[in-house]
């Protein structure tokens, strides 16, 4: 005899009502920009290979001692878009 399946029921817990909610006060948050980014990572991460292409897109690298390729790749593009790679594979 096979064992029932249990359906799963989620239940609301009400802890947080309308009247108990303050609003806070805003803050400002600044956008950081490419430059500020670029000199922000050359200054935790020393190790790192950073280099700057014509199209003002950033390309950080960490190299190992084994291989000829870099181990990880961070491309930043201008929007602060960036992607990941590992042994050239992308995260």
């Amino acid at each position: 005899m096979k064992p029932q399946r249990r359906a799963l029921v989620r239940q609301s817990d009400d802890v947080c009502s309308a009247s108990s909610l303050q609003p806070t006060s805003t803050k400002t948050v600044k956008t950081p920009s490419l430059d500020s980014v670029v000199k922000q990572v050359q200054d935790t991460m020393p190790v790192w290979k950073v280099s700057r292409s014509s199209g003002n897109d950033v390309k950080v690298e960490l190299y190992d001692n084994v291989h000829s390729l870099p181990k990880y790749t961070v491309l930043i593009d201008s929007s602060l878009e960036f992607t990941v790679a590992v042994y050239n594979w992308p995260v």
